[in-house]
């Protein structure tokens, strides 16, 4: 849910357009702690780590330096080939920063691909980008970044380095 200034809509077909949904579905979240709720998006084609808060600007709801009260974590996908949202869409969401201290991170301009991995533990995203799709030298994709969240917790935590995959089953005989 991105706020360029307090009360101001961005997208009516994102959450800003559905108000009454997107607060029932927080609330069902806050009236069930410790369920683990991971919610990925992929309609806006470009890359997100997101804590998820009915009102991330009130400190009785969110605490951005802890995490406390974030109700679930969000992690968005972005297209392969789906253009992002462009360099000047950047400017906008830089200077919204304040209004804004539940996203921990973004690109909106490399597309690329999200692997998501998920263990007892935890569950972690890991972006893959390309710098540019449409030349053929630039189609080698690159690691950008890799966020987690511990079960049992809604604090999304920056790692180094995508998980390792483990190894493939053996095929049968």
């Amino acid at each position: 849910n991105l706020i360029l200034s307090p009360g101001t809509i961005v997208n009516l077909d994102q959450w800003h357009g559905y108000p009454a949904s997107r607060r029932r579905l927080l609330e069902f979240f806050r009236s069930t702690p410790g369920s683990n709720v991971v919610v990925l998006t992929g309609d806006l084609h470009t890359s997100w780590a997101n804590e998820l808060t009915l009102d991330p600007l009130n400190p009785e709801q969110y605490d951005p330096a802890s995490g406390k009260n974030a109700l679930a974590v969000e992690f968005v996908t972005p297209g392969i080939t789906s253009p992002g949202l462009g360099g000047t869409t950047l400017a906008l969401v830089d200077a919204a920063r304040p209004y804004n201290p539940h996203l921990r991170w973004f690109d909106l301009v490399r597309q690329g691909y999200l692997v998501l991995d998920v263990t007892p533990e935890r569950t972690q995203a890991a972006w893959f980008l390309y710098a540019d799709v449409k030349q053929p030298t630039a189609s080698e994709e690159r690691f950008a970044a890799a966020w987690s969240v511990a079960s049992g917790t809604t604090r999304l935590t920056e790692e180094s380095a995508a998980a390792v995959a483990p190894p493939a089953p053996p095929l049968a005989p």
